[in-house]
């Protein structure tokens, strides 16, 4: 299993940041979906989890779905990787900023519903409590503790707001 950086032969970028059990025959697949040549600028051991990790320590950079604008700390990375760090907490103390430390796309894909309500959650700053167990064991293993009783406690802050 592998994580990858692929870029467009000849240029900076734009750089995706992917998964794959089988790196072969991914890349196979991206070129023949490319209208342009691409290039493997480097492949490292990993895993699903390790390829959200870098989609969210890269965040700022997303320009679309898995591509990133070519910044210096991530050509740093790509050049050296370092050990990536799979922590997280609740960002801005709301259920929007956790959803956007981790990202609309990783958050939907997390707990398998589609990317339109997870944006709809977004947009109410709320994650339904029947939702709430489920994030807790996927973010678990990804090294973001959260607890039922903080996500409660965000969500009465959050009304006492209103």
């Amino acid at each position: 299993m592998s994580v990858y950086f692929v870029k467009p032969a000849g240029m900076p970028g734009p750089i995706k940041i992917g998964y794959a059990a089988h790196f072969g025959d991914r890349f196979r697949k991206l070129q023949a979906g490319s209208p342009i040549p691409l290039e493997a600028m480097r492949v490292v051991d990993g895993t699903a989890q390790t390829e959200l990790a870098l989609h969210r320590k890269f965040a700022a950079h997303r320009l679309h779905g898995e591509w990133f604008a070519p910044c210096a700390d991530l050509l740093a990375f790509i050049a050296e990787p370092a050990e990536i760090e799979l922590t997280g907490n609740l960002a801005e103390n709301t259920h929007a900023g956790l959803i956007r430390s981790i990202g609309i796309a990783e958050f939907a894909a997390l707990l398998g519903i589609p990317y339109s309500h997870a944006n709809t959650m977004v947009t109410r700053n709320s994650i339904p409590v029947d939702f709430w167990p489920g994030l807790i064991a996927a973010l678990k293993p990804l090294g973001t503790e959260i607890s039922m009783e903080t996500l409660f406690a965000t969500r009465k802050s959050e009304r006492a707001a209103a």
